[in-house]
């Protein structure tokens, strides 16, 4: 039973991958700047919104934009960098490639706050 639920779970995450590359092509082909699927559908803004904006704000020296587009971008980089990290040292000693509970932990923790903080700050800088 374990290694069905494995495949499912391994085909939803394949699904939703092409179903994210189809997305942002759709729009880059018509010239456009993909809008996050989750803001688009729901209208609410996606914990991760901004991140560029922010690194972009925070190259230019204006580090009060930096915190307003989104608070959270280093430590959701940070996060990026840790898992694969992870992921490619387990891939290396040919291990299962999961995440341990601290770090996922650690991911819904910054995404729960962030969020949090996408609405503290106002829907200006979504």
């Amino acid at each position: 039973m374990q290694d069905g639920v494995r495949r499912s779970v391994k085909t939803i995450a394949l699904i939703a991958f092409a179903g994210y590359v189809v997305w942002n092509a759709a729009w880059l082909l018509h010239g456009r700047i993909p809008p996050s699927i989750f803001f688009y559908c729901t209208g609410l803004p996606c914990p991760t919104t901004g991140m560029t904006r922010s690194m972009i704000a925070l190259c230019r020296g204006n580090v009060r934009d930096f915190f307003l587009f989104n608070p959270f971008t280093l430590i959701y980089l940070a996060l990026i960098g840790g898992s694969v990290l992870f992921v490619v040292q387990r891939y290396r000693q040919r291990r299962p490639i999961v995440l341990p509970s601290f770090m996922a932990w650690a991911w819904l923790a910054a995404l729960g706050l962030g969020w949090l903080a996408k609405f503290a700050i106002g829907n200006r800088y979504w």
